[in-house]
């Protein structure tokens, strides 16, 4: 009788060991939390075609998460689609993601479409809540690419002032004057006014701190 309990105690302890065994080797996080990681991790390495995949999965997964809309965004921009760069990014922010980057995409988003006092807009919400952005998960998207987008959205507005502003900000060493013809001059060619000058140097800061063609 003594033996029969006694290994009924032990049955019952390997069961109780085996189930905790059971949930230390079973990984408790969600699939698609998992799926988020991975489509990051791909971004990061400039995979695009395989991170889109990834966000992919995870929204069909969870159709509420804002940070997969986020970086299929990102992914759609970089692809060079902006129509759908746009509905996600906003997507995102709808879906009550709260950091800058959905904002700084739009505002690369609408410059390329031509959309500049929207870029303007979003360029220079993501500057007035942090000067110093950066995008976590590609760092050479940052604060700079917001003044390139304004001083490229400014000129074509016409307000060449805040344009020459925000050149400034990427380059203090840049001195052209408006009034003055004999500083319409970069790399030694003389340009025939303000205007052709100024746009010359946007390109020159485009191609330095350009992310995105």
């Amino acid at each position: 009788m003594k033996i029969k309990t006694v290994m009924l105690i032990l049955g019952l302890s390997l069961i109780v060991l085996c189930s905790a065994c059971s949930s230390w080797f079973n990984d408790p996080t969600p699939d698609s939390e998992k799926a988020l990681q991975s489509a990051w991790e791909y971004f990061e390495m400039t995979n695009y075609d395989m991170a889109y995949s990834k966000f992919e999965s995870v929204i069909s997964m969870d159709p509420g998460n804002s940070e997969a809309y986020n970086g299929r965004g990102w992914c759609y921009l970089l692809l060079n689609d902006l129509e759908n760069a746009e509905i996600d990014f906003t997507t995102s922010i709808d879906k009550g993601y709260i950091e800058l980057d959905p904002h700084a995409g739009l505002a690369a988003v609408y410059v390329s479409s031509d959309e500049f006092t929207e870029a303007i807009s979003e360029a220079e919400y993501v500057l007035t809540q942090n000067p110093d952005y950066v995008f976590q998960y590609a760092s050479e998207i940052n604060y700079l690419d917001m003044h390139l987008i304004l001083a490229m959205a400014y000129f074509h507005t016409g307000d060449f002032q805040n344009s020459y502003n925000h050149i400034l900000a990427l380059d203090p060493a840049v001195i052209i004057d408006e009034n003055d013809s004999s500083t319409w001059t970069l790399n030694g060619h003389q340009y025939d006014n303000y205007a052709e000058v100024l746009m010359a140097i946007i390109d020159k800061l485009d191609a330095q701190y350009g992310f995105y063609d």
